[in-house]
């Protein structure tokens, strides 16, 4: 995920604290900072963009005038690994000048492994207001979870949209093949709603692997192998000369059908040549049979 700039510091200061900012004065309490960073990872929101504590700011928005050392920036550096949160969240830790106000921020980025933990209990923020999370707030991360550690095949393909996808394939070939004519008539769920359902695309509309591979426009513009290479040689050897190749691209069910295509005219082929040369034989024998009688 890309850093934040200043201008991104700005405007998230400028707006108080709420589900992705809180204000420090100082870092004298840095179990106060802990939750805070948890919370964040934990990401309950859902809003799946890094959130920030901003050290040397008071709880008014005024600047504290904290000095910025190597001391201070090693030290809650240190609040990731040292044993507090678990698991280990993503953070950023560097100065920064802020409304010409000199601060630390640690910018924290959502866990793909909720729920983080600090000293054992999970943190949440709703809002400006930074609790423990509830039994149904546990699973509602767990389930983000899930999400998180998908696999490859569910995975996003970063930098696809929905228009690289045939929503035409998917609505009449894909979907009927996995869901029944009956629960399809029943549903009134949008595509791109049903195709989040059977995780072709992720929670941000981005395509899964499958998606591009199964349903893409140009899926070797995503995956350049994705494709089945077909050679034919001119004896027992792969050295052998080659007597036909073709490349097969577009989605694997094209290509399967491809294969058969190709595989039935190569199998056609062979056998006419193998007749052609059983015919040369048997002609050959027939003119040295009546050779052989006319000179007897």
């Amino acid at each position: 995920m890309p850093a934040l700039t200043g201008d991104e510091l700005q405007t998230l200061l400028s707006g108080g604290e709420s589900d992705r900012v809180e204000r420090k004065r100082n870092a004298s309490d840095l179990d106060r900072i802990r939750e805070a960073v948890c919370a964040f990872a934990n990401d309950l929101p859902d809003r799946r963009q890094p959130g920030v504590v901003f050290i040397g700011i008071e709880d008014n928005g005024a600047c504290s005038n904290l000095p910025i050392t190597d001391d201070l920036l090693r030290l809650l550096g240190s609040i990731r690994d040292d044993g507090a949160l678990m698991p280990f969240p993503t953070i950023e830790v560097r100065r920064a000048i802020v409304s010409g106000c000199p601060v630390t921020v640690v910018i924290v980025q959502p866990s793909t492994n909720p729920p983080i933990r600090c000293r054992g209990r999970a943190w949440i923020r709703v809002g400006p207001r930074r609790g423990i999370a509830s039994p149904d707030d546990e699973r509602r991360l767990v389930e983000k979870r899930r999400w998180g550690n998908l696999p490859f095949d569910a995975q996003p393909v970063i930098g696809s949209t929905l228009a690289d996808i045939d929503i035409g394939r998917f609505k009449l070939e894909y979907l009927p093949a996995l869901v029944s004519a009956d629960t399809i008539a029943q549903n009134q769920r949008t595509d791109t709603d049903q195709m989040r359902a059977l995780r072709l695309v992720d929670l941000d509309d981005v395509p899964s692997f499958t998606a591009i591979v199964m349903l893409g426009k140009s899926p070797q513009n995503w995956f350049p192998g994705a494709v089945i290479a077909w050679r034919r040689v001119a004896g027992n050897e792969l050295t052998a000369p080659t007597v036909d190749e073709r490349t097969l691209t577009g989605i694997i069910p094209d290509q399967l059908r491809r294969v058969d295509d190709v595989m039935s005219a190569a199998n056609a082929s062979a056998i006419a040549m193998g007749r052609q040369h059983i015919a040369g034989r048997l002609t050959t024998r027939w003119k040295h049979s009546n050779n052989s009688s006319a000179t007897r």
